[in-house]
């Protein structure tokens, strides 16, 4: 899988399927968001980082709550 998060006043969100070469929306971002960071954890969580002038940090469960969260965490 590819995910594919935000952009230039963006919230939207997708993912791509390598095997069927097909792309699925997924739930969008809490905030628009671009010049973002993002990491997959145990292939379980990706984290979406910052942003243009965003200092917030966003998770989403791929397998089973497929919802992203607003952490509270704050980038320093």
């Amino acid at each position: 899988m590819i995910f594919v998060m935000g952009g230039i006043g963006r919230d939207s969100c997708e993912q791509y399927n390598i095997n069927d070469d097909k792309w699925t929306s997924i739930a969008n971002l809490n905030q628009k968001k671009s010049l973002i960071s993002a990491y997959i954890l145990k292939n379980r969580f990706i984290y979406v980082f910052g942003g243009y002038e965003i200092e917030t940090i966003e998770e989403y469960e791929i397998l089973q709550r497929q919802e992203w969260k607003l952490l509270e965490l704050k980038l320093p």
